[in-house]
């Protein structure tokens, strides 16, 4: 039998890491050798765009694909802004009602904005535009990653937090990283 492969493996918490933990948006960088995995892209509810751009300024070109765990601002919210001006060319990852409700969140969100005279930094033009970038997964529908992500496969698996919300298995030949919430857990195997 083949022993396991090795691969590179980053993570990087760019958000929803630190000593305010749930208080922060999840946004995290997952690099496994050259390919970039955006891992949610999470907003403050007021949208402060210069919090978005520091978080996101250096990594958004880079990024090869989206995963989303869950449909809320905080776990989504900031993808219209980084796909409209920082650069993020990417397809996006979700199960179809963090697809749905997602873009009905930040429809809301930014309706909420406006009326309290916060008017955030896309439109909702951006929102649409981004959500034409969704591809939508059932729970446990692999798909098997192309370009630099050639040999990873990604899975959502139920995550029991809201409806929709994923925890996703992400797999590199035989290097498993399962992806939970606020949690990075490696194992080697299959």
């Amino acid at each position: 039998m083949e022993g396991p492969s090795s691969a590179s493996v980053v993570f990087t918490a760019l958000s929803g890491a630190g000593p305010n933990g749930a208080a922060e948006p999840a946004c995290y960088l997952l690099e496994i050798d050259e390919c970039c995995l955006l891992l949610d892209c999470g907003s403050e509810p007021h949208f402060d765009a210069a919090a978005l751009t520091e978080r996101l300024r250096d990594v958004a070109p880079r990024v090869d694909a989206v995963v989303l765990s869950h449909a809320d601002v905080g776990h989504l919210g900031a993808l219209p802004f980084a796909m409209a001006r920082l650069g993020l060319d990417a397809p996006v990852y979700a199960t179809l009602p963090v697809c749905k409700m997602g873009q009905m969140f930040l429809y809301e969100a930014h309706r909420a904005a406006e009326d309290a005279g916060r008017p955030p930094p896309f439109s909702l033009d951006d929102v649409d535009r981004a959500f034409k970038r969704f591809i939508e997964l059932k729970y446990s529908q692999v798909v098997k990653l192309g370009g630099k992500g050639s040999g990873i496969a990604i899975r959502p698996v139920a995550a029991g937090h809201m409806i929709g919300g994923a925890i996703w298995h992400i797999t590199k030949v035989r290097v498993r990283v399962r992806v939970l919430t606020r949690t990075l857990r490696l194992g080697l195997g299959t």
